[in-house]
Order: structure tokens, then sequence, then C-alpha cells
């Protein structure tokens, strides 16, 4: 691990050209649990992320698996300024997919 004079911190590397910038090859490059010691964010060396309750083994460049909670919903999108809303996509238990329940958005 390496701290610059400019506050980059390297990990994995002696020149961080970032303010984190992490190197890694085999394992994870980062993983973040809850105090339960699952994994909530998860990124392989291949760059690959896992997003949810234990997902440690993401099939695609984002892979999002909800630790399910009804009514709760798994992706938000939401604007950056008051002329956009959000998008939510909500698991549906019967089916096993997501399910657009609320949009909303608003063109300048």
């Amino acid at each position: 691990m390496r701290m610059l004079a400019s506050g980059y911190l390297g990990i994995g590397l002696t020149s961080p050209i970032a303010q984190l910038d992490v190197r890694g090859s085999g394992g994870p490059l980062l993983n973040i649990e809850g105090s339960d010691e699952a994994s909530r964010l998860y990124i392989t060396s291949s760059g690959n992320v896992g997003v949810g309750y234990g997902n440690i083994t993401p099939s695609a460049m984002l892979d999002v698996t909800n630790y399910v909670v009804q009514n709760s919903p798994v992706v938000v999108f939401t604007g950056y300024d008051t002329n956009t809303q959000s998008l939510k996509f909500y698991p549906d238990l019967s089916e096993g997919h997501l399910t657009q329940l609320s949009a909303t958005m608003t063109w300048v």
C-alpha cells in the first residue's frame, strides 16, 4: 500500500493514478460486508461486480442479487436535477424476475 503526497492511495501498486487505485489478480479486488459478514459489494479481478446479499460469484458485469424484502426496490435510477424523476424495479416474488412498478420521467 502506498499513499502519495497528492493524497492518492495505491493498493497493490506503487504509482496510483486516482484517489483510490487498487490492482490485483486472482482474488477479489473489493469485498464490502455487512455486520453479519455477508458480502454486499464484491468486485472480481475480471471486473464483474456482485451487488446484494452474499453475491460473491457475479456472472455478469453487473450482477444484482436481492435479499428479498417485500415492496423494497432492487434497482433505483434517480435523476440528478428537479426535471428528472426515478425509475424503480421491484422483485416479482412469484415469477423470479424484476418488474418495473414505478417510472416517472420528465424531459426538458
